[in-house]
């Protein structure tokens, strides 16, 4: 249930989330090995910013446990979610890409 205090705290930590994204980075930063970008992680990602654009979209997710199969056939079908994109090096080329498996 969304109150107005769940709202203030969305805001809060997409404003924090933009900040740090888009902040300059540090010369001391701690460099994150490329083990840590396996496929596993990579899906979970892309599940989690499916949520995100469905409220980009103006929609609201209602499910306390989303159904992230059903939530990627909507935005495959309805929004061309995998197929509106641009060209670029295909990371996984011998995958089919669901990110709800």
């Amino acid at each position: 249930m969304h109150t107005p205090e769940a709202q203030r705290s969305e805001e809060a930590a997409d404003r924090i989330g933009n900040e740090l994204m888009y902040r300059e980075e540090r010369e001391d930063a701690i460099s994150i090995p490329s083990s840590v970008f396996s496929e596993h992680e990579m899906r979970q990602a892309i599940s989690g910013s499916m949520i995100h654009t469905l409220r980009l979209f103006g929609l609201e997710l209602r499910q306390l446990t989303p159904d992230l199969k059903a939530i990627d056939h909507f935005l495959r079908f309805r929004y061309n979610y995998w197929t509106d994109d641009i060209e670029h090096e295909d990371i996984f080329p011998n995958e089919t890409m669901c990110a709800a498996t």
